[in-house]
């Protein structure tokens, strides 16, 4: 199999998985979890909106600790995701914007999965045991209702994935052992 039958076939499995998950966004009723964390999300949006364009305020405390209040016992990565698909994908409601996030972590995960298995075990085999695993992956009752719900256990468990991708590429690649503490500091952050 040649490399770009292998890319299709990687970006038709991965977009079929985005378009399951998509598809049940509206599925999921809300949580407890999506009462903190999309609002708390926002407000960190908003505020990131205001620091980088330097508008006048936004770098005082009482503007930071504004920002924060909603909920500062948890990491802010995925929040920040979150607030900012809100926007994004405004036109899909606040809440399902907001958990469109969450669909995009769940999708990483998935494209990571299969990108290790093209990578372990050669182009045909690795698009045939990781297209199965994405779909095990997909039915899985409960990943799949935390794939939809704005919660950090699908954040985490997608940068836990990028962590461990990166580790086993930095055996081979300086690039990836330089990445990999980035990105597991993004794992920590969320």
């Amino acid at each position: 199999m040649s490399a770009r039958a292998t890319r299709l076939f990687f970006a038709a499995i991965v977009s079929t998985y985005l378009v399951i998950q998509l598809a049940g966004l509206r599925s999921i009723g809300l949580t407890d979890d999506d009462d903190f964390y999309i609002p708390a999300g926002i407000a960190y949006a908003k505020w990131l909106g205001d620091a980088v364009s330097f508008r006048e305020g936004a770098w005082t405390k009482q503007a930071i600790d504004l920002a924060f209040d909603a909920n500062r016992e948890h990491p802010p990565v995925a929040k920040y995701v979150f607030g900012i698909c809100a926007r994004v994908f405004s036109f899909l409601g606040e809440a399902d914007g907001a958990r469109v996030g969450t669909v995009l972590f769940s999708t990483l995960a998935a494209a990571l999965l299969l990108a290790m298995a093209i990578e372990h075990l050669g182009r045909r085999r690795g698009l045939w045991v990781g297209g199965l695993a994405l779909a095990f992956l997909v039915s899985l009752p409960r990943f799949y209702f935390h794939s939809h719900a704005a919660t950090l256990d699908v954040p985490v468990a997608a940068l836990y994935v990028a962590t461990a991708w990166c580790a086993l590429r930095a055996e081979r690649s300086t690039l990836a052992g330089l990445l990999v503490g980035l990105i597991f500091g993004l794992a920590l952050a969320t």
